[in-house]
C-alpha cells in the first residue's frame, strides 16, 4: 500500500520567544489530504536567519541573537523572537575609591546580564549623594570637591549599583623632598591651599641637618612664603606695561577699597614706609 502523501505540516513551538542561548523544542505534525495525521514521517528542519536562531535535525531551536526568525517544514512555520538577556546587576571593581582633591577619575561599573555575561552599550545614569564634595558627570567622571566622601549611584534600566567616593590630600612628599635635595637642606614642606582648605601636603628630609629622624606632617614647621616676592614682581610689570607708578599709593589704584586699607606713601621705595590709614 502506498503511504499516503503529506498535504499540510503544522509547526509548534513552545515558547515561541527567547532569551538569547536558551532553547525551544519544535514539533511539526503532518496531515494528509484527508486531514489524518501521519506518523513515522521525518521532518527537515531549517532557520531563515542563522544568525539570530539555529535549529537542530531534531527540531531543537537555540537563540544566537536578538531578532525574528522562522523554522520552515514542508508548508508549515513557526516564528521566533529572540531577545536580549535581562540587566542583572550593575557593580564597581572596588567599594570605595580616593581621589585627590579638585582632581578626577573616570568611574569603570561592570554591567551583567541574567547569564552572566559583560554587557556593553548600555546608557548608564549617575548620582551624588553630596554634590558639593563630590560631583559626577553623565558619562561617569568624579571630581573631589572638598574634604569628605559621597555615595555614588549607577543606575541601568532598573539595576543600581554603588561606590563610595572620597576625597584624598594630594601628596606632594616626592615633589618636596627633590626640591629639598636640589637645594640642600635638611627638611623641607609644602601644601597647597586653596580657599575652600588644604589639597595638598608633602615634607622630605630629617629633623637634623646631621641626620636621624624623618620629619612628618606633624612636627612644628617654620612657615615662608614668596606671596610678596610675587606681589613685586607683578607690580613691577604692571609698572613697565604703564598700568602702574611706583608712586601710586595702593588706595589710588583701587579707590573702591580706599576705605578699608592702609596707605603707605612711597609704595617699594622706602625702608622705613609706616603705614597711616588711607585717605
Amino acid at each position: 500500500m502506498t503511504p499516503a502523501p503529506v498535504a499540510t505540516i503544522s509547526v509548534t513551538l513552545a515558547p515561541a520567544s527567547l532569551v538569547v542561548s536558551r532553547t525551544a523544542q519544535a514539533t511539526a505534525v503532518m496531515r494528509d489530504a484527508a486531514n489524518n495525521t501521519l506518523a513515522g514521517r521525518t521532518a527537515t528542519w531549517s532557520s531563515s536567519v542563522t544568525n539570530i536562531a539555529t535549529v537542530s535535525a531534531a527540531g531543537l531551536v537555540t537563540a544566537v541573537a536578538p531578532g525574528t526568525a522562522t523554522n520552515e517544514g514542508r508548508t508549515g512555520t513557526a516564528a521566533l523572537t529572540v531577545s536580549a538577556p535581562a540587566i542583572a546587576s550593575i557593580t564597581f571593581p572596588a567599594d570605595s575609591i580616593g581621589v585627590p582633591l579638585r582632581a578626577r577619575a573616570q568611574l569603570t561599573p561592570v554591567v551583567r546580564d541574567e547569564l552572566g555575561a559583560v554587557v556593553t552599550g548600555r546608557t548608564i545614569t549617575y548620582q551624588s549623594s553630596a554634590t558639593n564634595l563630590v560631583s559626577v558627570s553623565a558619562t561617569g567622571e568624579v571630581r573631589s570637591v572638598l574634604p569628605g566622601s559621597a555615595t555614588i549611584t549607577a543606575t541601568v534600566e532598573g539595576k543600581s549599583g554603588t561606590v563610595k567616593v572620597g576625597g584624598t590630600l594630594a601628596d606632594l612628599s616626592a615633589i618636596v623632598d627633590s626640591i629639598r635635595q636640589a637645594r640642600g637642606m635638611p627638611a623641607m614642606g609644602g601644601a597647597i591651599v586653596h580657599r575652600e582648605g588644604l589639597i595638598g601636603l608633602g615634607v622630605g628630609g630629617t629633623r637634623r641637618a646631621t641626620g636621624g629622624a624623618a620629619v612628618t606632617v606633624n612636627d612644628k614647621w617654620h612657615l615662608g612664603s614668596n606671596t610678596k616676592a610675587l606681589t613685586g614682581v607683578l607690580a613691577g610689570m604692571a609698572v613697565d606695561a604703564g598700568v602702574l607708578t611706583w608712586n601710586r599709593t595702593v588706595s589710588q589704584a583701587f579707590p573702591e577699597l580706599s576705605g578699608s586699607m592702609l596707605r603707605c606713601t612711597a609704595l617699594c621705595r622706602s625702608p622705613n614706609c609706616s603705614p597711616t590709614p588711607a585717605a
